[in-house]
């Protein structure tokens, strides 16, 4: 078989050597490898970028145009790969370096570069508004795959002009030329643009929408959606300018048919469509023509783009030392000092008035160069209504000449005065960073003047941008020095330690309080990376107690207890409160101290003097209530005492009689028989008696109303206690009772004569004999009182039954008994009379089990003291 290739196979051969030898720059493919490594972080890949600061600068215009739709600006690599995402900086590396990649590609009969990229960018801004309106996840995905589409076209023009030519000669219409491709290329421009950036490593369905953008509108039905948007896209790119009504309608139903209801204003599309191509290509720096304006090549054209090449280069060698001088500016002045020189030096300005938005949509006039009139300049302000000449340059976001505009709107009073100010007509060039409005400059103008610089307005329009971002950052600058030194301020001055620490709990920022606070620890003061918690010598498990906290509500706080430094120092006390805090590292925490340590002591000493305080109010009631009742008990005892004494007066006269008259009757009338029954008389006369005297005792015994007892002759208890022994301790031993007395040595006397310390021994000692009923122990113990030095305590204890708690309530009023018999219950009355009379007191201690315990406190006799 014969081995010749025809040229046309030979131009197929070409296409794919140029396909297999075609490579993108060499940051560009270790940026795509650092965007597709997984353990990549965004300063590795802004690393990279780095290394061809042109190739940034270009990502990073192109990232700010509006057709990424970022709400800031982005001012790094870093920013484009936080905000739009890594696939996003992948695909903006490829498409800038795709445009630098064939910029050696040269027009040629029937292409025309300039043309060439004004449908690329038209097919790119439909794509975006396709895919915002159809809901699309990455509209500025699709405006990347719209843009590059035909770069197909670039691969076969570069691997062969001649075969290119062939191929276009008397191709009409997009079919037809795939077609013509396919048969002298084995693919078409789709293919090698697809296959041209799998090689670039973009993503399969990126590739997929360039290789299939020219499918027939059945098969465009069942394809994805970035496929979908691009063959639409490129469609109606094609039509979309010279659309009327009806095409509209048509293009309309063929959206409609390929991908359902979209909301697209096709109208307003087309409107705007030649607009924004060209504000894209002045971003990009691309050269552009409608179709209309660029069919067929120029011998010229080569020589005129080689000239406007020289001018751009010089002019943008002007332009980077302007911005480097706008960048040196150290102050407001000399910032636009450096404005008005740029402006002198690229377009030979020679008055310019410099206006800035000091409140919404009102331009404040700042300085009128060429004028020496700077105090009229700052007297204008300048209100940017609709209809006026400066409205017009900011919505049209382009210079915009009075001379012109004037002809249909007319002026008003405050253009006139700027006109007059500059004493020519001028141009508005608006100040926009990034959609922010930030001034206005009025150049000076005649019409010729105009004519020679509107032939720049790309560069007019770049610089202009420049100048905004300038004064824009400037003033943020300004702004952020200003809050960053009241911050300052606020913090050196704030009494609470203010710190910023790590997850680790490591210190990155102090303030001086907290910088004190931390040196009071008993570790040194830390530096920065130092740990704030064994400095401060608390418990590890605060900090994590307090992150605890933080993660579950954002804010948290603790008190916590602190080493004290010496060993003989105090603990500390502090209260801390935490947040979360970003930009300080990955991630940092704001963390307000607080040494409470007075506060607390002086909330112990509080709390301490309140308890004191209760206690004692309860101890005063207690006593109150205590004096009460001793007040009222001695009430009823003087009251009972009373009447017991004029009951016995009463009684004992008559009863005397009775048994006077019953001893004579007995004496003269006895019968016999009857002396039973006068000795049952008699014994009942004397129990009567004997009630009689307890009455007189109890009345001698008990103070009177409303009156103390006399004061009496100190008591001895020992020499009572003697006296008892002798009289009581061997009849009581005879019944089965043994009486055991106890008495210290060197009792002082009391305020107690000895009868009446001796009336109520022998009643307490009686009354125990008679609980006993039977064999059982008495014991009389005497001592000085343990608590109270002044006084003598004198127990009386018995192995009786214990005293029924009923009584016990009652025991020392009168008339209280549990005996039966003669008793009628005033002994232990007697006794309490006689002992709070003489300022002691008696009372019924509590004892577990059987037995009862009478204890006796008598205040010792001032002699004895």
């Amino acid at each position: 078989m014969d081995n010749v290739i025809h040229p046309e196979g030979k131009a197929a051969l070409r296409v794919k050597e140029v396909l297999r030898l075609s490579s993108l720059p060499h940051v560009v493919l270790r940026l795509l490898e650092a965007t597709l490594d997984e353990d990549a972080s965004v300063a590795d890949i802004a690393r990279v970028a780095g290394n061809d600061p042109g190739l940034t600068a270009r990502m990073l215009r192109l990232a700010n145009s509006p057709y990424f739709g970022v709400s800031r600006k982005i001012s790094t690599i870093e920013d484009a790969a936080v905000i739009l995402g890594l696939q996003a900086v992948r695909n903006l590396a490829v498409t800038i370096s795709v445009y630098e990649f064939f910029s050696g590609v040269r027009d040629t009969p029937g292409f025309s570069l300039p043309v060439f990229w004004w449908h690329s960018l038209a097919t790119a801004i439909v794509c975006r508004s396709l895919a915002e309106a159809a809901g699309y996840p990455e509209p500025s995905e699709a405006f990347m795959a719209g843009l590059l589409h035909d770069v197909g076209k670039l691969v076969i023009l570069q691997a062969d002009a001649a075969a290119f030519r062939s191929v276009h000669h008397g191709a009409h219409g997009d079919q037809r030329l795939v077609e013509a491709e396919r048969a002298v290329l084995g693919m078409d421009h789709a293919a090698a643009g697809a296959d041209f950036l799998e090689q670039s490593r973009l993503h399969p369905f990126f590739c997929d929408a360039v290789r299939y953008h020219h499918l027939s509108p059945g098969e465009v039905r069942a394809a994805s959606g970035l496929v979908r948007i691009v063959h639409l896209g490129d469609r109606l790119a094609h039509r979309l300018p010279a659309a009327d009504e009806a095409e509209l309608r048509a293009l309309a139903a063929v959206l409609d048919e390929a991908m359902g209801p979209v909301p697209v204003a096709l109208a307003d599309l087309r409107d705007r469509l030649e607009r924004e191509i060209r504000r894209l290509a002045a971003d990009l720096g691309v050269r552009v023509l409608p179709p209309e304006e660029g069919e067929g090549p120029r011998a010229a054209d080569a020589t005129e783009t080689q000239a406007r090449l020289r001018d751009r280069v010089e002019d943008l060698s002007l332009l980077v030392a302007s911005l480097q001088s706008m960048v040196a500016a150290t102050d407001e002045d000399q910032l636009f000092s450096a404005l008005f020189q740029s402006l002198a030096v690229l377009f030979d300005f020679e008055t310019v008035f410099l206006a800035t938005v000091e409140d919404q949509g009102v331009l404040y006039g700042q300085r009128a160069f060429g004028s020496r009139r700077d105090d009229l300049a700052r007297r204008l302000r300048i209100a940017c209504e609709p209809g006026t000449v400066w409205e017009a340059a900011f919505e049209a976001d382009a210079p915009v000449y009075s001379g012109d505009y004037f002809r249909e709107h007319p002026p008003r009073v405050i253009d006139r005065q700027v006109e007059g100010l500059l004493g020519t007509a001028y141009a508005v060039i608006p100040l926009v960073a990034n959609g922010e409005r930030v001034g206005s400059v009025a150049a000076g103008l005649d019409p010729s003047d105009w004519d020679r610089v509107r032939r720049h307005v790309s560069l007019l329009r770049l610089l202009a941008h420049q100048m905004a971002a300038a004064v824009r950052g400037y003033r943020y600058r300004l702004k952020w020095r200003r809050e960053r030194q009241f911050n300052d301020t606020l913090l050196e001055a704030v009494p609470v330690g203010v710190a910023v620490v790590d997850p680790q709990g490591r210190l990155l920022y102090a303030n001086p309080e907290a910088r004190r606070l931390l040196a009071g620890g008993p570790g040194e003061a830390p530096a920065e990376g130092g740990d704030v918690w064994r400095t401060l010598g608390a418990d590890p498990g605060v900090w994590d107690e307090l992150l605890a906290r933080v993660h579950a509500a954002g804010t948290g706080e603790v008190h916590f207890r602190a080493g004290g430094g010496a060993p003989e120092a105090l603990p500390r006390w502090f209260h801390a409160r935490a947040a979360n805090l970003t930009g300080f590292g990955d991630r940092g925490y704001l963390l307000v101290l607080q040494d409470v340590t007075t506060a607390r002591q002086l909330d112990e000493e509080r709390k301490g003097r309140s308890r004191w305080l209760r206690e004692e109010l309860a101890a005063k009631t207690r006593e109150l209530e205590e004096a009460q009742a001793q007040a009222l008990k001695a009430q009823r005892l003087a009251t009972a005492a009373e009447v017991a004494r004029k009951v016995a007066h009463e009684v004992n006269n008559p009863l005397g009689i009775i048994k006077n008259y019953l001893r004579l009757h007995r004496m003269k009338a006895a019968a016999p028989g009857e002396e039973a029954t006068f000795e049952a008389i008699n014994r009942e006369i004397d129990r009567i008696a004997a009630i009689v005297r307890q009455l007189e005792v109890f009345s001698k015994g008990a103070p009177s109303a409303g009156q103390g007892r006399e004061p009496a002759q100190p008591g001895s208890v020992v020499r009572a206690l003697d006296d008892l022994a002798l009289l009581l301790a061997e009849p009581m031993r005879e019944k089965g009772v043994d009486l055991r007395l106890e008495v210290d040595e060197g009792l002082p006397p009391v305020q107690l004569s000895d009868d009446a310390l001796k009336q109520v021994l022998i009643n307490l000692i009686k009354n125990a004999e008679e609980a006993i009923e039977g064999a059982g122990t008495i014991r009389v113990r005497a001592t000085r009182h343990p608590e109270e030095a002044d006084r003598v305590l004198i127990e009386v204890a018995d192995t009786g039954p214990s005293v029924d708690a009923e009584v016990k309530e009652r025991l020392f009023d009168p008339f209280v008994t549990t005996k039966a018999g003669e008793n009628v219950g005033l002994g232990l009355s007697v006794c309490y009379g006689l002992v709070t009379g003489a300022g002691g007191r008696i009372q019924l201690k509590e004892t577990p089990g059987a037995g009862a315990v009478f204890e006796i406190v008598l205040p010792a006799a001032a002699s004895g003291r």
